[in-house]
């Protein structure tokens, strides 16, 4: 029995970790971690989409210096390069290296994401300012189709296709 504490104890002198045997030492579990990133993230229904965007545009916003020194980190690494600036990745005419071209293609859509959502918010605000009260009415309370709607106007175009081909059958006949 001695053996055992005493093994216990300079097993928890020797360790690196002393709160290796602690009790509210949470040791991670591969297994979990495995399923929780196949997980997919969960975004309530009822969260506003706008309120999505408008936090990944702040989020583009802060970090884009960032990601792109990401991008480049992650394209020197696998490439064994040292370190480049984002200039100098552009500027090589090297088209056949498919890490460079796709190193690129990143940055540049991360820079013209946010110049998009700009014009689309300036084209969303024109059509706005250029419609009037009524208009606006109409457009921001379209009916969506429900699924019987739907069912109608497919079986009235299949209708429509038989009287088609039988007026075809008729005239060849």
């Amino acid at each position: 029995m001695e053996n055992k504490e005493n093994k216990v104890t300079n097993d928890f002198l020797n360790n690196e970790n002393p709160f290796i045997f602690s009790t509210d030492n949470n040791t991670p579990n591969p297994k979990i971690e495995v399923i929780q990133a196949l997980q997919p993230i969960f975004i309530p229904y009822a969260l506003n989409q706008d309120e999505l965007k408008l936090n990944f545009r702040r989020f583009l916003d802060a970090n884009m210096d960032n990601l792109i020194s990401d991008i480049i980190n992650e394209y020197c690494y696998k490439n064994q390069l040292p370190q480049l600036t984002e200039q100098a990745l552009i500027d090589c005419n090297n088209f056949t290296n498919e890490d460079l071209m796709d190193a690129i293609i990143k940055i540049k859509s991360l820079k013209l994401w946010n110049k998009q959502q700009q014009l689309r918010e300036k084209v969303h605000d024109g059509l706005i300012n250029s419609m009037k009260e009524n208009q606006k009415a109409k457009a921001y309370s379209t009916k969506i189709p429900n699924e019987e709607d739907d069912l109608i106007t497919v079986n009235e175009i299949i209708k429509k296709c038989e009287r088609q081909k039988e007026k075809e059958n008729k005239k060849t006949n």
